[in-house]
């Protein structure tokens, strides 16, 4: 009698094949039906995504282009200004506004634009070789950015991976110019680039410039053909439509005397707080001196107040920049190399990246660490000459994982390396994806812990603010983010609060829609007019108190003091009195 000694877990011959079979016609219909099957498996990443993480804003910035789109809060009619988006974007949004006003349009929009970006980026893959294998990766290595981007909505981001599914796209294309898919692709890439464009058009820049080796690359690789020269020509076309959007923009803003002077105001402070760092110094004193700032005016522009038009001036700003060097070390301390070293959204895109590698074979292992330090070269350069937040090394980070994966080339169709070699990389790398994919598990564990936390807060917001109850003829002046507006579900109606008038003390203080709501409350000066004013409250934090009562001293002589006039755990509404 013979004993069946092979192991239970073992798949037997058929199951094998069964195996097989159903990955070769997966395979056949990712070729066949690009499109349709991209599209499913975006379907599938993005729907289960958008199920358990609720969307927010990361920064107050979104939120206030939503509120100014609606009309509300901020402003009293919906507008198309708010310095961020495209002024063609912000006219749609605004109509679609009045026309439908309980549906979230620029949510909306940046949910449909990432769906698209990641439709466009799977698309590239199944134009090309190993569909299967490469779709598969991604929506393995890509799960915790997904949520990221999806959970916390903003606009650089948001444009950024159009932008990469756009380049992506268009390098399948380039290899693959014969495609009868051909038409649609280049549909899909043109709204891509436009919503880029209209969306952040910096953003796009960024993303072209790390795409560059790439593209070089390919260039290389593929004799040109007319139908090359026909894309080429398509490339062309949508960049002189990008750049007249991008034109018009700038004519639209600059044809109101109020709105020029505000835009130039907006383009002087921003590289000077942002790609600067301005210290009153025994060095520095002079100029200071001769603009006529003291260290508290220094102190409140860092921290978001520069309404007043004399002291704080286009040609005051100007000089100071002209001053202050660029290319310097020691700025912006919390976007450090350290904080992108320590953050999950880098640390899963780094472990995908090398759990990746063992895929790639010959020139394409190479030519893909030259890309790597390409980006990490890119980086520096906006880490020590403009900025590095978040929001710029993810995405570019998302774009070598995804170049990595256009390259990818797992097979025996590499002439320079044994078949024994490179099966022996292939188990390497199934190893690490495998680890890569608890590391994954974990981190969207924590970030699903996150939103939870964040929906109770939420809640929270809105109990608090039926306490607050304000009033058509109450004004709160709001102190950078000393109100937690990002705290707000990005699909919420916000009608919560319908009757919260703000003046925000932020990036747009100086534009015209601030002034239309200080002129609706009598206000000249917000922090003097705002003392003894029984219907203007303050909501800010310690440090900015101690900066505004140095202001009033400075500037007026008086001395004053803040008595609470409404307190919960998330923000403390103040009124303010003088001495």
């Amino acid at each position: 009698m013979k004993l069946d000694i092979t192991p239970l877990s073992a798949p037997s011959i058929g199951q094998k094949l069964r195996w097989k079979s159903a990955v070769s016609n997966i395979e056949t219909f990712l070729g066949e039906k690009p499109f349709l099957g991209s599209f499913i498996a975006t379907f599938l990443l993005t729907l289960p995504i958008l199920l358990f993480f609720r969307s927010y804003f990361q920064w107050d910035d979104d939120y206030y282009a939503v509120l100014l789109l609606k009309g509300m809060v901020l402003n009293s009619a919906p507008s198309e200004f708010n310095y961020l988006e495209n002024v063609l974007l912000g006219l749609g949004l605004k109509n679609l506004y009045i026309q439908w006003p309980s549906i979230q349009w620029y949510s909306g929009l940046f949910i449909l634009t990432h769906f698209l970006s990641i439709w466009a980026i799977l698309t590239s893959f199944n134009l090309g070789a190993n569909r299967f294998f490469k779709t598969f990766l991604f929506m393995l290595g890509s799960v915790v950015l997904e949520i990221r981007f999806l959970n916390d909505l903003q606009w650089t981001v948001v444009a950024a991976a159009a932008s990469i599914g756009s380049f992506l796209l268009l390098a399948a294309l380039w290899q693959k110019p014969d495609t009868k898919c051909r038409a649609p692709a280049l549909v899909m890439v043109f709204v891509l680039i436009i919503l880029s464009v209209l969306i952040r058009p910096n953003a796009l820049g960024l993303i072209a410039t790390a795409f560059a080796p790439t593209v070089i690359h390919l260039y290389r690789k593929v004799k040109r053909t007319s139908t090359h020269r026909a894309l080429l020509a398509f490339f062309a076309i949508t960049a002189i439509l990008a750049l007249t959007a991008v034109l018009f923009h700038h004519y639209y803003y600059f044809r109101n005397r109020e709105w020029k002077d505000a835009v130039e105001i907006f383009k002087e402070r921003g590289p000077l707080v942002t790609y600067r760092t301005p210290v009153d110094n025994d060095t520095t004193q002079p100029i200071f001196n001769m603009i006529g700032w003291t260290p508290n005016d220094l102190k409140l522009l860092r921290f978001n107040y520069f309404m007043d038009p004399d002291t704080y001036s286009v040609e005051k700003f100007h000089l100071l920049n002209q001053y202050f060097p660029q290319f310097i070390v020691d700025k912006n301390p919390q976007d450090t190399f350290g904080t992108m070293l320590s953050n999950p959204g880098f640390l899963v895109a780094t472990a995908f990246f090398l759990a990746t590698l063992p895929f790639l074979t010959g020139e394409n292992l190479w030519f893909i660490l030259l890309d790597a330090l390409w980006t990490v070269l890119l980086l520096c350069f906006c880490r020590f000459y403009l900025w590095m937040p978040e929001r710029i090394y993810l995405p570019c980070f998302f774009l070598l994982n995804n170049i990595v994966l256009f390259f990818v080339l797992p097979n025996s169709q590499s002439s320079s390396a044994s078949p024994e070699k490179l099966s022996r990389f292939f188990k390497w790398g199934i190893a690490l994806q495998v680890l890569c994919f608890v590391f994954t598990v974990y981190l969207a564990a924590l970030h699903y812990v996150k939103v939870r936390y964040w929906a109770f807060q939420e809640k929270d917001l809105k109990v608090t603010m039926s306490y607050l109850k304000p009033q058509d003829d109450q004004v709160f002046v709001v102190w950078g983010s000393a109100f937690p507006f990002v705290k707000i579900g990005a699909f919420d109606d916000d009608e919560f609060l319908r009757h919260f008038h703000v003046i925000a003390l932020d990036w747009f203080q100086r534009s015209p829609i601030t002034r239309a709501m200080m002129d609706r409350y009598d206000l000249k000066n917000v922090l003097k007019d705002m003392v003894d004013n029984p219907k203007v409250f303050l909501i800010a934090h310690p440090d900015e108190l101690n900066l505004y009562r140095t202001y009033i001293m400075e500037k007026y002589k008086k001395d004053i003091t803040f008595k609470v006039y409404f307190n919960s755990g998330q923000f403390t509404v103040l009124s303010v009195h003088s001495e």
